[in-house]
């Protein structure tokens, strides 16, 4: 649990907007290699390891959740027929605009949150990891600092002293 802590405070996304097609997966990469190069330093600290080597795959990079302002519009009207019935009709009429705030650079989005990247699979390649318990524990660590199923976590001995 120490090794999660220190790999939160250690792993912080960048804060430059999320953006969208290729740029965006050029920042799902770059978050990737980020999370891939916190994640082996914080792995390598386990003992019997060794110098580990980490890669990680997301679905999709971070993204931004931008604040909206939602207005809808509901009229009703009922009317008499001259032939003694009646029409009831029913209009409805919805629209969103993003929420923007005055910012150095202009009008800027207001941002709601950033929605974290879903993690697809894990890859680790470690020297200790022909041991067992090492690899046993190189798991549990992975899944409990990424929040990832066992079945998308893999443990690779590596080349190397891993002890």
């Amino acid at each position: 649990m120490v090794l999660a802590g220190v790999f939160l405070l250690a792993f912080r996304p960048s804060s430059s907007p999320a953006p969208s097609g290729r740029a965006g997966e050029e920042s799902a990469r770059t978050y990737e290699e980020e999370m891939s190069r916190a994640l082996a330093q914080v792995l390598s600290q386990v003992r019997g390891a060794g110098k580990v080597e980490v890669r990680v795959f997301l679905e999709e990079g971070p993204v931004r959740v931008y604040a909206r302002e939602d207005e809808r519009r509901q009229n009703r009207a009922r009317e008499s027929l001259p032939g003694g019935g009646t029409r009831a009709s029913e209009e409805a009429t919805s629209s969103a605009r993003v929420v923007t705030v005055s910012g150095s650079g202009g009008q800027q989005p207001l941002v709601e949150g950033v929605r974290q990247p879903v993690v697809r699979g894990v890859l680790v390649v470690a020297p200790g990891a022909d041991d067992e318990r090492v690899k046993l524990e190189l798991a549990r660590a992975v899944e409990a600092m990424l929040d990832v199923p066992p079945h998308r976590v893999e443990i690779l001995p590596g080349k190397g002293v891993g002890r």
